[in-house]
């Protein structure tokens, strides 16, 4: 699937930011059973499920973002407007660059 450059932007924003206010993440999100369409399974879901045992979307939106979706969205964790199975694809991308999973 070609990735848009918009939402490799979104995802290389959201992974930024992930690393800057989240540091520890990835020891709390599996790729493999990532989903951005499951609020149980999205990069945020996983780690606040994993974390604080809550992955309540709406609440991690408004804590982190003050309810701002366009900002979730600017930083590939809400589609908004792009499609989810570019997202996916895009976090995908994202995960094997950090060596996260392997490239197959």
């Amino acid at each position: 699937m070609k990735i848009s450059p918009r939402v490799m932007e979104a995802v290389d924003a959201g992974v930024d930011w992930l690393n800057e206010n989240l540091p520890d993440w990835t020891r709390y999100v599996d790729p493999v059973q990532l989903d951005m369409a499951w609020q149980e399974s999205c990069v945020l879901g996983q780690y606040f499920m994993a974390r604080y045992g809550e992955s309540d979307f709406d609440k991690i939106l408004h804590a982190l973002f003050n309810d701002d979706l366009d900002r979730a969205t600017e930083l590939g964790f809400l589609s908004e407007y792009f499609n989810y199975p570019e997202l996916n694809e895009a976090w995908q991308q994202k995960f094997i660059e950090l060596g996260l999973i392997d490239d197959k």
